[in-house]
């Protein structure tokens, strides 16, 4: 009522009312508005003094030029301007609070990946391209040689080693503590078997094995955990699990001789079996039949526990070269006649094999070539390094997804808390605000000031973080053998954007907030605090 009184007044006695405010409803009564910028008095354009006609009184006369005020402070001295006037304390526990939960986010989320290429990139340096392939007639989804598999045929074979990327096929067989002979083919299993080591007796509850080490694993130094490949002579190891099981130390096995009874396969019989799948359906198997023979060797080597391969039924115990155990075997075949009838109903065939090791080009040719021998025909089971990696793959992603949601918990919780911190630290800041847009400063230049405030704690989370990640990375590299530098370089990445992107994103709704306020409210409400 008050402004309109004035404007009727004005426009009736055509006189000049003059009324300084710092409110924005003068502006719909005014004629014309003017803005003091710089100590000048500068016309704003869309008033209703432009949009009239120019009475004839002032018809000819020079009027003043229609400027858009725009915001005169940079960025440099917003931030001057910030530093000057921030001399307050400031809210450290806050500070200390989002700095761990940023410095945890940013280790939480890359120390998952990091693990994970560093044993994946161990595990593509750590193996070979080879794959292993089982006639598993029986369909049990196995990727051990099973006893009852059937053998492969000449032409099955003759076929495989044929396929484009194959550079070599060698068969797999196992020599065992315990096997099927015509001596003991009506007594029970025995409970165990014993072994000699160093002169020491042991004694093994469950049946072992002894496997073949092919001529291109003899190079392969990281798979012992103690010893190394003998260049001349017999290579007989022993896996660290298998001495673990037994209570026997690492080094203390190494230059031993172990001996015990081995039972070397030389024929095989023929008998049919159900399948695991479907009890009604049954298919043909073999299975060895065997000669016992004692065994004496010294250890030369002992294979880490984190052996890649697992390809016999009984675990990995002991290796031997695959020359000497050929030797071995065909001794055994030879000595042994297969014209008798060993097991009566059953018919009998020499010995064979059921499972290949083969050789691949290249990495990507063992990838590719488990899909092709494995769509040659539906009873092939092929296993590698390959499947190593994948399955790995599969455990990194459900880490990274448990590990992200972690991540985004610590972030939410550090957003919500920078909020507070602005939210707080905006409203000590009222009565600064009212008086800056009171003499003359832009709604823009109080969010330029508030915006670089903000980016100082952004400045101050990421070097209280970077110290953090900087001790974890140091702790995780002595205590996880992690790369330090990976982890330092990735994890400095991911603070820089979570310390400033959070800061940013978390500021931006108080700064709204106090950046539209109207400075009179401001002066009003801090005066009334004041007086309060």
């Amino acid at each position: 009522m008050f402004y309109e009184q004035l404007a009727d007044f004005a426009h009736q006695q055509q006189a000049i009312v003059i009324v300084a405010s710092h409110e924005t409803l003068p502006e719909d009564y005014a004629d014309q508005i003017l803005t003091i910028n710089n100590r000048q008095l500068v016309p704003q354009s869309g008033t209703k003094l432009f949009n009239r006609a120019i009475p004839e009184s002032m018809a000819g006369q020079p009027t003043a030029s229609a400027v858009t005020y725009r915001s005169d402070l940079s960025n440099k001295q917003a931030l001057v301007y910030d530093n000057y006037q921030s001399a307050k304390k400031l809210p450290i526990g806050f500070l200390v609070i989002v700095t761990v939960m940023l410095a945890v986010a940013s280790i939480v989320l890359n120390v998952p990946q990091i693990l994970a290429s560093q044993q994946q990139r161990e595990l593509n340096q750590a193996t070979d391209n080879s794959l292993f392939v089982t006639n598993n007639t029986l369909g049990t989804g196995s990727h051990q040689d099973l006893d009852p598999f059937r053998n492969l045929t000449i032409k099955q074979i003759q076929k495989i080693k044929k396929m484009p990327g194959i550079t070599s096929v060698q068969p797999y067989y196992t020599f065992l503590s315990y096997g099927l002979t015509k001596e003991n083919v009506r007594q029970p299993v025995p409970k165990g078997s014993n072994f000699s080591l160093g002169g020491k007796s042991y004694h093994v509850d469950e049946t072992f094995s002894i496997q073949p080490i092919y001529k291109s694993d003899l190079t392969k130094k990281y798979l012992y955990a103690n010893g190394h490949p003998a260049k001349v002579g017999t290579n007989f190891i022993v896996s660290q699990d298998f001495l673990e099981k037994n209570h026997i130390s690492t080094k203390s096995a190494m230059g031993k001789q172990v001996a015990f009874e081995v039972y070397i396969p030389y024929a095989q019989y023929l008998s049919e079996s159900e399948l695991p799948t479907n009890n009604k359906k049954k298919v043909a198997i073999d299975g060895n039949i065997y000669v016992q023979q004692p065994l004496a060797a010294t250890i030369t080597g002992v294979y880490a526990s984190n052996y890649p391969y697992d390809r016999s039924e009984q675990g990995n115990a002991f290796f031997m070269d695959d020359a000497s155990m050929t030797t071995l075997l065909h001794s055994a075949i030879r000595a042994n006649t297969t014209s008798d009838q060993i097991f009566q109903g059953f018919k009998q065939q020499p010995f064979g094999y059921s499972a290949l090791r083969l050789e691949a080009k290249s990495y990507n040719d063992m990838v590719s070539m488990t899909k092709t021998i494995k769509s040659s025909s539906g009873f092939y089971s092929v296993s590698s390094v390959a499947q190593n990696v994948a399955s790995l793959n599969a455990t990194v992603q459900k880490a990274k997804n448990g590990t992200r949601q972690i991540a985004l918990l610590f972030i939410m919780a550090s957003m919500i808390a920078l909020t507070i911190l602005f939210s707080m630290n905006n409203r000590q800041r009222l009565r600064e605000v009212g008086i800056l847009k009171a003499v003359g400063f832009t709604t823009k230049d109080v969010r330029r000031i508030l915006f670089w405030n903000a980016m100082k704690y952004g400045c101050y989370c990421f070097g209280g973080a970077a110290l953090l990640i900087v001790v974890a990375a140091t702790i995780m590299a002595l205590r996880l053998g992690v790369h330090f530098i990976a982890i330092i370089l990735t994890a400095f990445i991911t603070n820089l954007a979570l310390s400033f992107g959070v800061t940013i994103f978390a500021s931006l709704w108080p700064i709204r907030l106090i950046s539209r306020k109207d400075p009179i409210d401001i002066i009003k409400a801090s005066y009334g605090q004041k007086r309060g």
